[in-house]
């Protein structure tokens, strides 16, 4: 339940650090009743059964934590579920597409335009006779890097 707290708290703050605190918290909570669970069946179950008790008890943990995205997944594409979901994401993308600045805006471009219509800085030819300074990534092969 603090987990869930401190996640809430995290995305509504865009806290990172409240982030992690709530995945470590949900991992505790987790390990805390794995090993709960598990000291009961070895408290309780025979020692020749314990094998089979806890393949039981991962079974009945997991099974429905696998099935309830599957289902998801069928009923969103069987059903209304699925169509409405569609439908909610296409309005959000309609919203998104007219309420930000598109990049081809006139008023936009004046104030950043395209890199392929700004002027590259050219640095001007060595003088005659003068050779290409070298800097450490246009130095011959073999050569020393002079400090």
């Amino acid at each position: 339940m603090l987990s869930m707290l401190i996640l809430v708290t995290a995305v509504h703050t865009a806290s990172a650090p409240a982030l992690i605190i709530s995945a470590l918290l949900a991992d505790t909570g987790q390990g805390m009743g794995q090993l709960g669970g598990l000291s009961l069946l070895n408290t309780v179950v025979p020692p020749h059964r314990l094998a089979e008790a806890n393949a039981a008890l991962n079974i009945g943990g997991y099974l429905p934590a696998g099935l309830l995205p599957v289902l998801t997944g069928y009923l969103s594409a069987t059903t209304l579920f699925g169509a409405t979901l569609a439908a909610l994401a296409i309005v959000g993308a309609l919203t998104v597409r007219t309420s930000k600045p598109h990049l081809t805006d006139p008023a936009r471009q004046k104030l950043h335009p395209p890199r392929s219509s700004r002027p590259r800085a050219r640095l001007p030819p060595p003088a005659a006779g003068h050779p290409v300074p070298l800097s450490p990534y246009n130095r011959r092969p073999g050569t020393r890097r002079i400090p």
